[in-house]
């Protein structure tokens, strides 16, 4: 499948891309080592064939939708609807998350009833260097882009 993205991104660009950025949903945090070996390897294996020796820089995100964590504005002005949410583009990557990993939650959406839930994003990998702020920045725009 990422072949085959691959030729259709070059057919309408002309250039291949420097660097691919994957979003990952449906993975628990027991199967990231796995997929992420896996997918990764596969996605290598793509470039490989399109081109030999060409290894665009990688990240590889995980997203997780199903988890209990939710997030409360503290101040009221900051409170959004009748269930008082967070507004959208609300990002947390500090308390909550994890102490050596690179983590964040991102609320991208309004909600439309009761309370929002953010979405939990897990950077597993990443040759792109992207700063925390860089990669949810584009996270936020990507996903307000695509509703």
């Amino acid at each position: 499948m990422v072949r085959e993205l691959l030729i259709q991104f070059y057919r309408n660009t002309r250039f291949k891309p420097t660097r691919i950025i994957l979003y990952r949903d449906g993975v628990s945090e027991g199967q990231f080592l796995n997929v992420l070996q896996a997918e990764l390897r596969s996605m290598r294996e793509a470039c490989m064939m399109l081109e030999r020796g060409y290894q665009p820089g990688i990240t590889f995100i995980a997203v997780q939708k199903r988890h209990h964590t939710r997030l409360f504005a503290v101040d009221k002005k900051d409170q959004v609807g009748k269930a008082y949410n967070i507004p959208p583009g609300t990002t947390v990557d500090i308390g909550i998350t994890h102490p050596t990993e690179f983590d964040f939650y991102l609320c991208s959406h309004a909600g439309i009833q009761g309370t929002s839930r953010p979405s939990h994003y897990h950077v597993l990998w990443d040759d792109n260097n992207l700063s925390a702020d860089e990669l949810q920045q584009l996270t936020y725009q990507i996903t307000i882009s695509s509703c």
